[in-house]
């Protein structure tokens, strides 16, 4: 039972550019009470590997009820390299944490003024399903 669905090609925000912070935001999506959920995703990485600064995507969820806030524990950081094509990307939404919320999805990549232009950080084929 889907949530949230996006079958739609991978979007140019995520195109590298120097000094790049761009974000996509999802729609809200209501998780009931006492639920767990899985967001699933597929994404495409080709970013530099700067041992500082380096180009780097993240998803985050967002408290849709709370300003946006991020949701402690929810996210992943850390999105870089050179993938050989698109992965199947899931990350556990635990009813302790979301259940009975609206919540977002964040999709974020921000990259460095090296000069040097890599492809960037897409996503496609997101969904937030209940088990």
């Amino acid at each position: 039972r889907s949530t949230l669905s996006s079958s739609s090609a991978a979007s140019d925000v995520y195109k590298r550019q120097d000094n790049t912070d761009a974000a996509l935001i999802s729609p809200e999506v209501t998780i009931p009470p006492g639920a767990d959920a899985l967001l699933s995703f597929r994404q495409f990485i080709d970013t530099d590997l700067a041992a500082t600064d380096p180009d780097i995507g993240s998803v985050r969820i967002l408290d849709a009820e709370n300003d946006d806030t991020p949701i402690a524990g929810l996210e992943i950081s850390g999105i870089e390299g050179n993938a050989a094509g698109w992965t199947d990307e899931s990350l556990s939404l635990p009813a302790s944490e979301v259940g009975g919320k609206q919540i977002r999805v964040e999709f974020r990549f921000t990259s460095n003024a090296d000069g040097n232009v890599w492809g960037g950080f897409y996503i496609d084929d997101v969904s937030v399903t209940l088990p």
